[in-house]
């Protein structure tokens, strides 16, 4: 096994499902029996009826398996993630079953959210700026019956006070053609025979200029 390559829903299945069979004859007695303290604890604050029911035994069970860590693997090992665990029964007292307030939902999330950094320079605000251009491209989607759709969110603006509030963008895609404003592809010709150069493609009050 490669732990070091889990997702957290694999361990997540280890600690509330398979660890206490597999683990029984792979780990000393006093390693399985500090896991098996976790076990239990964490399975009474999953459950939707349970939680309630045991959630003072569960604080009891989280407070041992904490002081066993430090024996059996030392001072260092209770760390601020497993120090925490003692507080999990409030949490549950609070708001019910942890799966109520898991962050499992998410993690596959996180694979989406990998694909929009391109870069090791400025990741946030990659993400950021990814998600607005996939949010204007959605309303601009409805609104449109699909088409148009805007792509490549820029953050110039024109400094014509009438621009102030528009929001530019790399390219169009319509149904038929798309255009973009990259100096090797802006031209366009036109219905007339005239030629021209797309200098900006911007969105401003449910209109395209």
């Amino acid at each position: 096994m490669i732990i070091d390559r889990w997702k957290a829903t694999e361990f997540r299945q280890l600690l509330l499902f398979t660890g206490p069979l597999v683990l029984k004859d792979a780990l000393p007695e006093v390693l399985y029996h500090n896991f098996l303290l976790l076990h239990v604890a964490i399975s009474c604050l999953v459950h939707p009826y349970y939680c309630k029911l045991y959630c003072n035994f569960a604080r009891e069970l989280l407070v041992l398996f904490v002081k066993h860590c430090q024996e059996v693997y030392g001072q260092e090992f209770v760390v601020y993630n497993v120090h925490n665990l003692i507080h999990l029964p409030d949490d549950v007292e609070r708001y019910g079953p942890l799966n109520n307030i898991s962050c499992f939902p998410l993690e596959n999330y996180l694979h989406s959210v990998k694909r929009l950094v391109h870069s090791p320079f400025l990741p946030l605000q990659q993400v950021v700026n990814r998600v607005c251009e996939q949010q204007c491209q959605m309303s601009v989607s409805k609104q449109h019956n699909e088409f148009p759709l805007l792509k490549g969110i820029l953050h110039e603006q024109l400094t014509a006070s009438e621009y102030s509030d528009a929001v530019f963008y790399s390219s169009v895609q319509t149904a038929d053609f798309t255009l973009n404003n990259k100096d090797s592809d802006c031209c366009v010709w036109m219905n007339d025979g005239r030629v021209g150069l797309i200098q900006h493609i911007m969105h401003k009050n449910e209109a395209f200029r």
